[in-house]
């Protein structure tokens, strides 16, 4: 068959509901924001700052997140496994929570310089939240490729903050 072909057959039996994509996408690029505050924030020492602007990030994900069940719930077929998206809006919005909440705990404990490691965790979280983008933006097209090349690139920015933990 020809690859025409055999892609007009997959649009007919995956359905394209875009508004999935386009949540995860939004919700997505929300967490490279947050994980960018978070690491100005700590990078430059303004913590109690980063925490007031994270927390304007984290509400509008919220929100974002709440959409995206309350449309799970009412679509029958989803363009791919209706508990993966459930999982990945989950997942998606707890680095999120999670950013928003060291925030908080450095200002609560009134940290005034934050350690060289955890600054580069920061940076590491935020360039795995830019991979972990790109691959979501990846999923509307269905480019198993470059998905997996993008997770592949998150897992390596994962040992590269391993690394910098046990320095």
């Amino acid at each position: 068959p020809r690859v025409a072909d055999l892609m007009n057959f997959l649009e007919w039996i995956v359905p394209r509901e875009k508004r999935f994509f386009i949540m995860l996408g939004e919700e997505s690029a929300n967490i490279v924001e947050g994980t960018r505050e978070l690491a100005h924030g700590f990078g430059n020492g303004s913590i109690a700052a980063s925490s007031r602007r994270l927390k304007k990030i984290e509400a509008p994900g919220d929100v974002l997140v709440h959409a995206l069940f309350f449309e799970l719930n009412k679509t029958f077929i989803t363009p791919i496994d209706h508990g993966d998206l459930s999982s990945l809006a989950t997942l998606m919005d707890d680095v999120l929570d999670a950013s928003y909440e060291a925030a908080v705990r450095a200002e609560l404990y009134n940290i005034r310089k934050v350690p060289v490691a955890l600054v580069q965790l920061t940076g590491h979280l935020h360039e795995a939240s830019q991979e972990m983008h790109r691959a979501v933006l990846a999923m509307e097209r269905m480019d198993v490729d470059e998905i997996q090349s993008r997770c592949i690139k998150v897992n390596d920015v994962e040992e590269q903050a391993e690394g910098a933990m046990r320095a």
